[in-house]
């Protein structure tokens, strides 16, 4: 058995906005398309994917991620808008935007970068573009329909507080990853 812990940081995504976004995917299903649709359990706000790391190392994660939000106060996220990367012609990954509170996203997964960076964890190459992966495209086979109606842009946009930042342990399952919280640091109130 390894040692070693699938780990990643992310904003916690509230169970409302959950089975919000979980009836958006069933409608999106509903048009057929070969997608790997994202389970409404698993959904969350991704600061920073780690990877693999022994699981010794998971309690100096912990206190790295605690110290970068130590500051950070709770404030309002927006999940609104629709779109891929790299877009909705050929799409990899389809996703709902930010439409209120990137900025401040974009500076907690600064912050923890940076701060995991003192402790030998490689700092992101991309720039940080907060979203909610919902599907990931298997093949292009029937997209267009799915990419037809993410266009329209039903989704009904869902605020929350982002109120914590999550330590998260991810199992690979034959039906999907399966996510556990490790640590969970609370933002200021």
């Amino acid at each position: 058995m390894s040692s070693k812990i699938r780990t990643f940081i992310c904003v916690p995504v509230p169970l409302s906005v959950k089975k919000t976004v979980g009836g958006f995917i069933k409608e999106l299903k509903a048009r057929g398309g070969d997608v790997k649709w994202v389970s409404p359990d698993n959904m969350h706000l991704t600061l920073k994917f780690i990877g693999d790391v022994e699981k010794t190392f998971i309690e100096e994660i912990a206190s790295h991620t605690a110290e970068a939000v130590a500051s950070f106060f709770q404030f309002p996220v927006e999940i609104g808008g629709t779109g891929a990367f790299p877009n909705l012609s050929r799409p990899k990954v389809l996703w709902l935007g930010i439409s209120r509170g990137s900025d401040k996203l974009r500076e907690l997964a600064y912050a923890v970068d940076q701060s995991l960076e003192k402790i030998g964890i490689e700092k992101d190459k991309r720039q940080f573009s907060g979203h909610l992966t919902i599907g990931r495209v298997r093949s292009l086979k029937g997209i267009e329909h799915v990419a037809e109606s993410m266009n329209k842009n039903d989704f009904k946009p869902q605020i929350f507080n982002a109120e914590a930042v999550h330590v998260m342990k991810s199992v690979l399952d034959s039906h999907g990853p399966i996510h556990s919280v490790l640590n969970t640091i609370n933002l200021r109130g």
